[in-house]
């Protein structure tokens, strides 16, 4: 079964609130996406391929003007209404996405 579908219905809910969160852990045998208080089993998707499902998702509301670098962690996708934070921690196979509206 493919859980893309189910992912990005999750994602689109999620980036379409004021404010969101978003993790993945991703573990040897399988992967938990963790988004509105529920976690997925899903496969074990790459950190590429799940952040390109959240970012294409927010792309698609938010064109991205400005992309701001967070270290070698992450990065801070801005648009003119939000903010999408991505921040990888590979070593405890961590990715956290938040969304907010931009700080002016």
């Amino acid at each position: 079964m493919d859980y893309r579908d189910t992912i990005i219905r999750k994602v689109e809910k999620e980036l379409n609130k004021g404010t969101g969160y978003i993790k993945y852990l991703l573990r040897s045998e399988h992967g938990e996406f963790h988004v509105d208080d529920e976690t997925l089993l899903v496969p074990a998707y790459s950190f590429t391929e799940i952040s390109d499902l959240v970012r294409r998702e927010f792309e698609k509301n938010n064109p991205v003007r400005k992309v701001v670098p967070i270290g070698f962690r992450g990065e801070r996708l801005v648009s003119d209404q939000k903010e999408l934070e991505i921040l990888a921690t590979g070593s405890t196979g961590l990715i956290e996405y938040w969304v907010r509206p931009v700080s002016r």
